[in-house]
């Protein structure tokens, strides 16, 4: 598409919704809080499984190296 083509496209104008209805937040906020909560607490759990099967293998791989190194 040419630039002359892309003058021709119209898009539909999107306007500001006006609205004196108030947001209630509060029950929306706590279900963010608790969900932010859950996602914090599964990353941090799968961050300490990482950290164990890493360390789990660096300790394998040195008495695979010992044994090696013995023979």
């Amino acid at each position: 598409m040419t630039t002359s083509n892309l003058s021709l496209l119209k898009f539909p104008q999107i306007h500001p919704v006006k609205s004196d209805n108030k947001v209630q937040t509060k029950t929306g906020t706590t279900s963010f809080e608790q969900w932010r909560a859950s996602i914090h607490k599964q990353l941090e759990e799968d961050l300490q499984r990482k950290v164990r099967e890493v360390l789990e293998e660096s300790e394998r791989q040195e008495r695979l190296a010992k044994l090696k190194y013995r023979r």
